[in-house]
């Protein structure tokens, strides 16, 4: 199986090809492309785009897709049952007095369970908006793909995390993923997912600084023992409070500008330079600076797993300078860069969050999160074929109207010529001619007799010889019936139920006195018409074909299977020779033989036996 893994961003996407199965799998093609994000019209712009840069992938027959999750509301809520189904029967119901900025109908949720060890279930929900999730399935339609699911960010680098291999070591690890605009924190241990969280701030913030009337506000100092021990037990409300706070601007800005960047991205640092450029023109107290700040949100973001040791952090996405030695100091823990540890069959290394959207495709273990449901599980099917469908109406409506003209005049045409009494040649005009020349040559009163007439050249029946020739049609009607159901001379195939009284009295007498047990394992009646071909011409007959099996000690079973045949050799009604079909062999119970026979039985020679 091929399955193609999409990661869209508000900028452009990347893609990673695998080939196999869940199990077993290779990279084979990693790839990616931009578009201008401030087009006026950025879903058909990106659209392009990815049909541009999937020319080179080919036939595949699973594809994933990945949104980011800026604009989406993450929250945790414990529920008392972890059942799928019916998690999602109340899902809506217990994360809307949570979205009290979004209408809950807006938004499209899911959830992945959190490994913990309360009694309760814990849950991470995802509400993404509808728009979001309608604009990535518009952008896979402009590129020729047709997702199967749609999935989050998080849920992806999820998945692909979960394809790594792991040591034998317990606690838990923590993975950062460092984007252009967003930051994604995962802490896993072997169980599973222990907590994620999408961080508003990524690489492309430290381009604010390199265009004056773009900057933005100044970066945040590092926080002094008592502010961070502050922070880390108000780190999950903080973060919850900021998304939210996203959220409504992301909501007032779709209102104000409803042609704006994709997935309610900022305008100020989409279209912003890239990684290598703006490392390379920023400066090291700017970078320093961002270092910083990023430290401070991920040390926030930590506090959800305040308790808990973490043995390590490991860093994915954007290689900045310097970033593992601040990690490693802010954190007091082991930062380290990683690896996915693949690449494709060019050396191309792929995207984790693409790759981990193919390995869905695969049904590899992971993220079970899908956000193509409800509206959106079927619009892509109408919208592909609306387009012929439309014209194939506006064709259909105009053959009809065309037909329907052609109808009515026709309708006229025949009226005038049928109905028309003006009309001489008209069929009523003509008819009613008829009638009143039939009234002038009828006599004024009516024959005593009405002439019988069998056809319309006058022949006549007399009177006396009308029951003598309804007799003689009876009787030739008579005699083809019975030639037809067998009875003017023509055998007929024979009576299966006939043929089963005769066979399971032979049965009942052979068995009757035998001590052991016996089955009949299977029996098939089959009438038969009579066969003239050969030196022996069989009449017609029921071929009766059963299997046996007779359970005893010793010889026993056979010899019983044998009287069988030999009771069956001297009735008078059986015809042919009495065959075995499987020649007499063991059972599959121990001390049984099993047979299967073959008998032509005759009902008509058991008729003539009295029997």
């Amino acid at each position: 199986m091929r399955s193609l893994g999409i990661s869209l961003e508000p900028d452009g996407f990347t893609y990673a090809l695998v080939e196999g199965t869940a199990k077993k799998h290779t990279l084979k093609l990693v790839g990616g492309g931009s578009f201008a994000p401030l087009d006026p019209e950025p879903t058909r712009a990106l659209g392009r785009a990815l049909s541009a840069g999937l020319k080179k992938v080919g036939k595949v027959d699973r594809s994933a897709l990945t949104l980011p999750s800026g604009g989406t509301v993450l929250r945790e809520i414990s529920l008392p049952f972890s059942d799928r189904d019916k998690v999602e029967q109340v899902l809506k119901f217990e994360i809307e007095s949570d979205l009290y900025h979004v209408d809950v109908e807006d938004v499209v949720c899911d959830f992945i369970e959190l490994v913990d060890e309360r009694a309760t279930t814990n849950l991470l929900v995802s509400a993404v908006p509808k728009e979001h999730v309608g604009s990535a399935l518009e952008v896979a339609d402009q590129g020729g793909v047709d997702p199967s699911m749609v999935d989050l960010d998080l849920g992806s680098l999820f998945t692909a995390l979960r394809s790594l291999p792991r040591g034998g070591e317990e606690g838990m690890e923590a993975y950062l993923h460092i984007g252009a605009l967003r930051t994604l924190l995962l802490v896993t241990d072997a169980d599973g997912l222990r907590a994620a969280r999408s961080i508003r701030l990524g690489w492309k913030e430290l381009a604010r600084g390199l265009e004056p009337e773009n900057a933005g506000p100044p970066a945040a100092e590092d926080l002094d023992d008592s502010e961070e021990l502050e922070n880390a037990a108000e780190g999950e409300e903080a973060t919850e409070r900021e998304e939210s706070h996203d959220g409504e601007e992301a909501h007032e800005e779709d209102e104000e500008k409803p042609s704006g960047p994709l997935f309610g991205a900022d305008p100020s640092l989409v279209a912003g330079p890239g990684l290598d450029e703006t490392l390379e023109r920023v400066s090291s107290e700017n970078r320093n600076a961002f270092l910083t700040r990023m430290t401070n949100e991920v040390r926030r973001g930590m506090a959800v797993v305040a308790g808990l040791e973490v043995n390590a952090l490991y860093l994915l996405g954007a290689r900045i300078p310097g970033m593992e030695e601040a990690f490693s100091v802010r954190m007091g823990l082991d930062a380290a860069p990683l690896d996915l540890g693949i690449a494709d069959e060019s050396g191309g290394i792929p995207d984790p969050l693409a790759y981990g959207a193919a390995l869905r495709g695969l049904g590899c273990d992971g993220s079970p999160m899908d956000f193509r449901r409800e509206e959106f599980r079927f619009t892509q099917g109408l919208e592909r074929i609306q387009s012929p469908l439309t014209y194939a109406l506006v064709g259909l409506l105009a053959f009809c109207l065309a037909d329907m003209a052609i109808h009515v005049r026709q309708a006229r045409v025949l009226a005038r010529d049928l109905w028309s009494l003006e009309n001489p040649r008209s069929l009523l005009s003509r008819a009613a001619a008829k009638v009143e020349r039939l009234n002038e040559a009828l006599p004024p009163d009516p024959p005593s007799e009405w002439v019988i007439s069998s056809s319309y050249v006058g022949t006549e029946i007399q009177p006396e010889s009308r029951i003598g020739n309804l007799r003689s049609r009876v009787g030739r009607a008579a005699d083809a019936l019975d030639k037809l159901v067998g009875e003017g001379g023509i055998p007929m195939p024979q009576s299966c139920l006939e043929a089963w009284r005769l066979f399971s009295t032979v049965m009942e007498q052979e068995m009757s006195g035998y001590p052991g047990r016996w089955m009949l394992e299977s029996l098939d009646l089959t009438s038969m018409d009579a066969k003239t071909t050969g030196r022996n011409p069989i009449p017609a007959h029921v071929k009766v074909v059963f299997g046996i099996s007779v359970h005893g000690a010793d010889l026993a079973p056979t010899a019983q299977l044998e009287a069988i045949q030999s009771a069956f050799k001297v009735q008078p009604w059986v015809v042919g020779e009495v065959s075995l079909q499987a020649p007499i062999g063991p059972a599959d119970v121990e001390n049984a033989r099993y047979a299967m026979i073959e008998v032509l039985v005759s009902t008509e020679k058991g008729r003539e036996a009295g029997l």
